[in-house]
């Protein structure tokens, strides 16, 4: 069985890359209009922002094996025969004070076998072992990810 593997939904990023896209725009303005080092400055800060946002959405967040999972962000990796119960939680957040912005929050709270590697310690605690946060992941996703493990876990 090949791996699943779930990356962040690039709508996430689309504000961040029109924003930059735009200030490339202005820097090569810059740059054409006379103001060559203050273009030069802008155009090199809005390429490496770029760079750094597209590597971000070609990046893993998470990847499910037929044995485990992978929380690439947190480079964590749990066996399934180490979880006891997963609970999933999903909120929403406004991120906005001008553009009014809804955030979906999503995390997978993991709560391990006594015995497992990344256990709290604590007997029988009402916290999780593990927290993984998903909120990179689109809604179709964070539900695929819940069916998986559900089926993984038997229940």
């Amino acid at each position: 069985m090949e791996p699943l593997v779930f990356r962040g939904w690039w709508g996430h990023y689309l504000l961040m890359i029109v924003g930059l896209a735009i200030m490339l725009g202005v820097g090569i303005w810059m740059f054409l209009a006379g103001a060559i080092p203050s273009g030069v400055l802008v155009t090199v800060f809005s390429v490496i922002g770029l760079a750094i946002t597209f590597y971000a959405v070609v990046q893993p967040v998470l990847i499910l094996y037929p044995d485990r999972l992978v929380h690439v962000p947190s480079r964590t990796t749990v066996p399934y025969r180490a979880i006891r119960r997963v609970v999933a939680e999903f909120a929403q957040a406004d991120l906005g004070w001008v553009i009014t912005i809804k955030a979906n929050i999503q995390w997978l709270r993991l709560y391990l076998h006594p015995d497992a590697e990344h256990r709290n310690g604590r007997p029988e605690s009402d916290e999780a072992d593990l927290t993984l946060e998903l909120s990179l992941l689109s809604a179709a996703d964070y539900k695929r990810v819940q069916q998986h493990l559900q089926q993984r876990l038997g229940g």
